[in-house]
């Protein structure tokens, strides 16, 4: 389990994240939802020992993150953030970067990493792509790639920001679905959603952040029996009979 406990966090005087505590547990899928700008990457980034906090501290099974190097962390945590530029690497090697923190003295990969990162890409669909420039793809099959690369990190928790961007509907519900399947296999995953209900119907559980603060962490169904969800984003969602969930406006 990563516990946050009462993290304050920002990047200059005034915080972004104020006296946050939460936990992920491991064989969960959570996603963590608020408006543009309440902290969601932000959290990420503590989480992920990126960013230190300015308050609280982030605890890895009973051990404070900041007594950790950051290759220890990193075989424990995956951490796959908003796409920012496109590096000048084929497919397979930026999968094969996520074995990277695994690797011994000289640093060179062996048929292990070579294996873990080919059933990445094979799980991914993307066994055909290993010699393509990721230049050259779509916004989507890059996105399927850098997940690809997280997967072949083989750590017990993956947090990940905005993940479905650039992937269509039957690419977003492929995705969670993938989640869920780690997460039932004991790892926590952590993803920041902007569709509210995707998320509501894919989580095991929700985060909401707003301003700053973690207003609401609960089931969908609890959460959306709250009133929560409406004061924070204006919109209600309402289950299906089916357990998806809709805007009601």
């Amino acid at each position: 389990m990563i516990a946050l406990e009462r993290v304050s966090a920002g990047y200059g005087a005034a915080p972004v994240l104020r006296d946050v505590s939460c936990t992920l547990p491991k064989g969960q899928l959570i996603s963590l939802v608020g408006p543009n700008g309440s902290g969601k990457s932000t959290l990420l980034r503590v989480l992920a020992g990126i960013l230190a906090p300015g308050a609280g501290r982030v605890v890895l099974e009973d051990t404070p993150l900041r007594e950790l190097k950051p290759n220890m962390i990193a075989r424990r945590i995956a951490f796959l953030a908003q796409e920012r530029d496109t590096p000048d690497l084929t497919v397979a090697q930026l999968v094969l970067h996520g074995r990277f923190p695994h690797l011994q003295y000289p640093r060179r990969y062996g048929p292990l990493d070579l294996a873990i990162a080919r059933a990445a890409m094979e799980r991914m669909g993307l066994e055909a792509h290993g010699h393509c420039p990721l230049a050259k793809l779509s916004g989507g099959m890059r996105q399927k790639a850098r997940i690809a690369m997280a997967l072949a990190q083989d750590s017990d928790y993956i947090l990940l920001d905005e993940p479905t961007t650039y992937l269509d509907i039957g690419h977003q519900l492929a995705l969670m679905n993938l989640l869920r399947e780690l997460a039932v296999s004991g790892k926590g995953i952590l993803a920041v959603l902007h569709d509210l209900p995707l998320a509501f119907s894919t989580s095991d559980q929700v985060l909401l952040l707003h301003e700053g603060s973690l207003v609401g962490k609960a089931a969908p169904d609890a959460l959306c029996a709250s009133g929560m969800v409406r004061d924070v984003f204006g919109v209600d969602l309402i289950p299906s009979a089916e357990g998806r969930y809709h805007y009601r406006y």
